[in-house]
């Protein structure tokens, strides 16, 4: 008898079928973990922007002035470590928007809870909420594509 070694058709079909099953589960498992990543990467940087924000603050006893997305705040090159980077594509879809909403003792936005803040500035609506479900603090929708961490709020009257 010639008997002839392999794999039949309905053995080929459930092999494929259980890797597909594998990946339905491992893939957005991966993209989440990746997008948890990137939110945890945004937080740090705020970490640091606060500390040479404050570190800037207790030298000088003033704020830097408001900037635009993805502008660099010249007053904390020296106090941000070098490399710091504001706009953060192509990596991700987000720039940094250093907020000082202060005019004259009252805030130019008061309807935003923010006098002064970190905004990071994305139409990224996922990455947002990632954002919002790891850090604790106060973080929340400011003005257009602007999401703010809070580092001075609106005064309650």
């Amino acid at each position: 008898m010639n008997k002839q070694r392999g794999f039949t058709l309905v053995e080929l079909m459930i092999v494929i079928i259980i890797i597909g099953i594998l990946a339905a589960i491992a893939v957005p498992k991966f993209m989440g973990m990746q997008l948890n990543a990137h939110a945890a990467r945004i937080i740090s940087d705020y970490a640091m922007f606060r500390t040479a924000l404050f570190r800037y603050y207790a030298e000088s006893g003033e704020f830097p002035r408001d900037r635009y997305p993805g502008g660099t705040v010249p007053e904390l090159v020296e106090y941000l470590p070098d490399g710091f980077k504001y706009n953060l594509q192509p990596e991700l879809d987000v720039r940094y928007d250093w907020e000082n909403w202060e005019s004259g003792g009252s805030p130019w936005y008061p309807w935003t809870g923010t006098i002064l803040g970190l905004s990071v500035t994305t139409r990224d609506r996922a990455l947002v909420n990632a954002i919002d479900g790891l850090y604790a603090g106060d973080f929340h929708y400011t003005l257009g594509n602007n999401y703010t961490f809070v580092i001075l709020a609106v005064p309650d009257n």
